[in-house]
């Protein structure tokens, strides 16, 4: 499989994007993901956030949140979600509202899908691919 890794955090990714980072392994990365394509989960892959504060948005809340380095990460989840400031939370990424670029002020798109109906500014991790 295709894995994105940052400080013990794994991203699975489509195998489909395997040929297209097939030449950026062990190099640096920049992964920038959709707040709503990013999904809360249980299990010990996706990436680990920690709860800044929530904003709420009706049905919906953005959890401010520090990622991998201290990157500040918008997560758009249910209102229902109990979580308070200092929480970790841990969420998978929907590769619909997923890319991967090169790292630097001007990094060229390596793979991804934006969806072209969701107008959300991205959330950005900087992190090294991996397979």
């Amino acid at each position: 499989g295709v894995n994105f890794v940052c400080e013990g955090n794994l991203l699975p990714l489509p195998r489909t994007w395997g040929e297209a980072l097939r030449s950026h392994i062990g190099t640096p990365l920049t992964l920038a993901v959709r707040p709503t394509a990013m999904r809360l989960t249980q299990s010990g892959v996706g990436m680990s956030l920690r709860v800044r504060g929530a904003e709420l948005l009706g049905d919906q809340m953005d959890l401010h949140t520090l990622g991998p380095g201290n990157t500040p990460v918008v997560a758009r989840v249910s209102s229902r979600v109990d979580v308070r400031e200092g929480d970790t939370i841990r969420v998978s990424c929907d590769p619909i509202g997923t890319h991967i670029f090169q790292q630097g002020p001007f990094g060229l798109r390596v793979c991804g899908n934006w969806s072209e109906t969701n107008n959300a500014e991205p959330s950005v991790a900087s992190a090294f691919a991996a397979t």
